[in-house]
């Protein structure tokens, strides 16, 4: 899978559950297997299957922020939102794609409104999320961003999406079975 999408992506984002227990010898495998395999640039976040200070330690901050080709990419921990950490890094001057591990329908009432209200005062184009195993897509009528769920890429599953601007232009769920 990851020879696929290193053919056909220019970043890769890991929407969570890098491990399936959480331990230190599952999170170093799955960083080996990333930094050996991974021909582009990569990040993560963490879902409820990661340990947070496993994560923290061995894959990265849970909360990152990452301008590559024209874009802000911004990774939450969906399980604890630093929103100073999120109003710090969004920006009204380049489009920015958030990625989390719960699906917004997932996370609390007040995490959802919180949210939900950012994407709509900086116009982000897409929030990206793993979480339910199903690949699903849909705009949020109020800020009308595109959320995006997808299969379990421990099965072989990727989503690749492409972004010209503020506007999603393509999604295309794949597998490499």
């Amino acid at each position: 899978m990851l020879q696929a999408i290193n053919q056909q992506a220019q970043v890769l984002v890991d929407t969570g559950d890098c491990t399936e227990s959480g331990n230190l010898r599952e999170t170093l495998q799955y960083k080996a297997l990333l930094d050996e395999h991974a021909s582009i640039p990569w990040r993560a976040v963490p879902g409820n299957h990661d340990t947070p200070w496993v994560f923290e330690q061995q894959i990265g901050p849970r909360h990152w922020s990452w301008d590559i080709a024209g874009y802000r990419l911004i990774g939450i921990d969906t399980e604890q939102v630093d929103y100073a950490f999120l109003d710090a890094a969004l920006t009204r001057q380049k489009p920015c794609i958030v990625f989390g591990h719960f699906p917004l329908e997932a996370c609390n009432p007040t995490d959802q409104m919180q949210l939900v209200q950012r994407f709509r005062a900086y116009h982000v184009p897409i929030y990206v999320a793993g979480h339910t195993h199903e690949d699903s897509l849909r705009v949020d009528y109020i800020s009308g961003t595109v959320f995006l769920t997808g299969r379990p890429a421990g099965k072989g599953n990727y989503r690749l999406i492409t972004i010209r601007g503020f506007e999603v232009q393509a999604i295309d769920f794949r597998s490499i079975f």
